[in-house]
């Protein structure tokens, strides 16, 4: 198969990719930049390498969905500051609408849409979500963006079948950016110290990768949340503090009335809502319809993390 992958060099269109060449897939990949910590940077032999805005319609080449037989959109940006808006609402939201519609004029048979578990969340910390919850969500910029396209992409008139994945929060190696795996370096560096103690999943992109590999194959459509371990914020940061050697009673941990009531600064804020607003979610839809289980527990993919990282000398760990 001809494999058409925007966001290549990040940490999840990473794992696609090398997962994809494994598999024996043909790709073209999309990127504006190639970090040399990536796998891309490391593969670039083996695909066919566009250097291009897709928000920009007179940057796409005539010939970018020649033979393809898979669009996977994997291209976003998330961030908290405002100077970052217009930037996220180009890649995240104009510029998918733009490939979409080159994609139904060309007859493309297949697209999937890398969503995030963003767009779904109870506010209560013992509640399980899953797929009927979508549109119930922390009102961040970039859950907005990413809820915004899926319902229009739902909206169109088109004969290309959509694949929505839903990854909750990915770690893993080739995270060159970095992007999830910043939190561990907001850690280190002791940058928030009082956060929201609510329920997150955490998942290794890899089984990710292999989850949207296993929804291509069974040709599945529609929503499908991909997660792993449920677990408090609390306890994850106490396993990064294990890893990273630092004292975790430096951190405090409040819930969610306490949250409202708090007094936080609009970094601290928009820090907190981002990433620990959040809830338990289930992946049983995605295990009943095409088996997807994840192999990777959260120690073993911070240790992968934390491995890639100090490899390439992007973190420093005192043992």
């Amino acid at each position: 198969m001809k494999v058409l992958l925007t966001g290549a060099s990040g940490l999840l269109g990473s794992h696609i990719l090398e997962q994809g060449l494994k598999l024996g897939h043909q790709f073209k990949v999309i990127s504006r930049s190639v970090s040399k910590r990536s796998f891309l940077f490391l593969n670039l032999d083996k695909v066919h390498l566009y250097s291009l805005d897709l928000s920009d319609l007179s940057s796409l080449p005539d010939d970018l969905l020649d033979g393809v037989d898979c669009i996977i959109n994997c291209a976003a940006l998330a961030s908290v500051k405002a100077e970052d808006q217009s930037k996220m609402r180009a890649i995240n939201l104009e510029a998918p609408k733009n490939l979409f519609e080159m994609a139904t004029k060309e007859d493309i048979p297949y697209w999937v849409q890398v969503s995030s578990v963003s767009t779904l969340c109870s506010g209560v910390d013992d509640n399980i979500v899953d797929e009927k919850d979508i549109g119930n969500f922390r009102k961040t910029p970039y859950a907005n963006l990413k809820y915004e396209f899926d319902c229009w992409i739902k909206k169109q008139n088109s004969s290309v079948r959509v694949f929505t994945p839903h990854p909750c929060y990915m770690l893993g190696r080739w995270d060159s950016r970095p992007s999830s795996g910043s939190i561990l370096f907001a850690i280190k560096m002791r940058r928030f110290k009082t956060l929201l103690n609510a329920k997150k999943n955490f998942v290794a992109a890899s089984d990710v990768a292999r989850g949207i590999w296993q929804g291509i194959d069974s040709r599945v459509i529609g929503d499908y949340i991909l997660g792993n371990e449920n677990m408090s914020i609390s306890s994850f940061y106490q396993l990064c503090c294990e890893k990273l050697n630092i004292d975790f009673s430096t951190f405090s941990f409040i819930d969610r009335q306490q949250f409202k009531q708090a007094n936080f600064s609009e970094n601290e804020k928009s820090f907190i809502e981002e990433f620990c607003v959040a809830s338990s979610v289930s992946s049983n839809k995605a295990k009943q319809d095409f088996a997807y289980y994840p192999l990777t527990s959260v120690d073993q993919l911070l240790e992968e993390t934390l491995d890639y990282f100090m490899d390439f000398k992007m973190l420093r760990v005192k043992k």
